[in-house]
């Protein structure tokens, strides 16, 4: 059982195991629908659920309150998936695990500047672990990775700058783009969820040709076509928001052309 839209490779995986997939759509301010949640859950019982906090694509965070009433309410394993939770105020999951036996969090690297690593980890407890380390690939993270990844969690207080100055500029970034006339909505994560008044695909072909890579995400549930923007550098965002802003008359242009 997923909310929707979230992270696509819940339900791909799923499917691929051979589960039925159950998804509740958020709610059009992109707030988990709550009561809905929790309907669902009675109504599927789900072997497992995920919780994407913050979540991919929307950047929408689960308050403590919605994440303790679904461990109450589920039966199965609820997965609080934590990758971007670096770039949120909100705290980790993690030293809970002892407290819920049906909890577990996943955790990463990859959104903190260390992705071509591939290194995440799973926090749960002893029963939950047992499981997975039955399936779990021999090699799944190789010796360099894993010592890369235990210097990067040392030195972790270095990293702290640079994830200072993504938030800052996803604030800027969300002021910017509601200034030029775009749908930017709040985000907890390394990125901005962006409508376009139904543009959303000229403006990804625009970006494209201008050398600038965002994500084009097609008939997403509740909010339809929408672009998936990631927050980078002072500058790279300035020569975002300066083409954006650019886009309606050269976009007109274009297509006049």
């Amino acid at each position: 059982m997923v909310p929707t839209p979230t992270f696509a490779m819940y339900a791909l995986g799923g499917r691929a195991a051979g589960f039925e997939v159950f998804e509740v759509p958020f709610r059009s301010d992109l707030r988990v629908d709550l009561a809905g949640f929790l309907a669902g859950i009675e109504k599927a019982r789900p072997n497992i659920l995920f919780l994407s906090s913050p979540n991919n694509p929307t950047g929408t965070v689960f308050s403590a309150g919605e994440i303790e009433d679904v461990l109450a309410a589920s039966e199965g394993l609820v997965v609080v998936d934590e990758a971007y939770a670096d770039y949120s105020r909100e705290p980790s999951w993690a030293d809970r695990v002892e407290a819920y036996g049906n909890l577990a969090v996943l955790r990463t690297l990859s959104k903190v500047g260390a992705a071509a690593l591939r290194c995440g980890f799973l926090v749960a407890g002893r029963h939950v672990l047992d499981e997975i380390n039955k399936i779990r690939p021999p090699f799944n993270i190789s010796s360099l990775t894993q010592a890369a990844g235990e210097i990067i969690l040392r030195r972790y207080d270095d990293l702290r700058d640079q994830i200072s100055l993504v938030t800052r500029e996803r604030e800027r970034l969300t002021v910017e783009l509601r200034s030029a006339g775009y749908e930017a909505y709040p985000s907890a994560a390394n990125f901005l969820l962006v409508r376009a008044a139904g543009r959303e695909e000229k403006v990804f072909r625009f970006l494209q040709r201008a050398g600038i890579m965002v994500k084009f995400l097609p008939g997403l549930p509740v909010t339809g076509d929408a672009l998936r923007i990631t927050v980078g550098s002072p500058e790279e965002n300035q020569l975002l928001v300066n083409r954006l802003n650019a886009f309606t008359l050269e976009g007109e242009q274009d297509e006049i052309g």
